[in-house]
């Protein structure tokens, strides 16, 4: 028997509607794992958090983890643009590394605070 896949087929949110949902389903899933961890939330918790129904979840999602990949890529994708916006030459023209270095950390400990559960997942 083939060894399963870790690739899932998502289905897209084509209606606004349907993107707003996901994003309330992946902002509810982020909150959760923050306070509680991964393995200690279910699906349930996530709808309800959300404001959804369960159906509504797999209806997206295959499963939690196929949920907590969309997670982590949506999390990836915010940090990319982060760190581009970031060393845009102009935003620091006049600025000296001291205030560039200090500026950067401050942000990072700020985005670990606000984001904790996303940080921890993508490292572990």
């Amino acid at each position: 028997m083939p060894k399963r896949s870790h690739l899932h087929w998502i289905r897209p949110a084509r209606q606004a509607r349907s993107q707003r949902n996901v994003e309330r389903l992946l902002d509810a899933a982020e909150e959760l794992i923050s306070d509680k961890g991964f393995d200690d939330v279910t699906v349930a918790e996530i709808a309800a958090r959300a404001g959804l129904s369960v159906g509504a979840v797999y209806s997206r999602f295959r499963d939690k983890r196929t949920l907590l990949r969309c997670l982590l890529d949506r999390f990836t994708d915010e940090a990319h643009l982060t760190t581009d916006a970031t060393f845009d030459p102009d935003l620091w023209r006049d600025a000296s590394i001291e205030e560039i270095v200090n500026e950067i950390i401050l942000f990072l400990v700020e985005i670990h605070r606000e984001r904790r559960g996303a940080v921890l997942l993508l490292l572990s």
